[in-house]
């Protein structure tokens, strides 16, 4: 199951399994400032659940920190990646 396996490494610990819920997306985004510093997040886009981390790439091996995350307050249809 692909969101326990999310769950299982994130810092603080969240409690990510529940009824319907599916991990969509997930994958970085390199933020870059006005001055050209820039600053890499991991995202998991689940159907309800939208969750950034601090780290970048995969999961593997490693736990990442959870600065935010935003529960949706309705259903948005995501279109397949191209």
């Amino acid at each position: 199951m692909r969101v326990a396996e999310v769950q299982s490494c994130l810092l603080p610990r969240q409690a990510l399994v529940a009824p319907g819920r599916e991990l969509l997306r997930e994958g970085d985004l390199i933020r870059v400032s006005p001055d050209g510093a820039e600053e890499t997040f991991y995202f998991f886009l689940f159907t309800d659940l939208l969750i950034m981390t601090t780290g970048e790439s995969s999961m593997a091996g490693q736990s990442l920190a959870v600065p935010g995350s935003y529960a949706f307050r309705r259903k948005v249809r995501i279109p397949p990646s191209i």
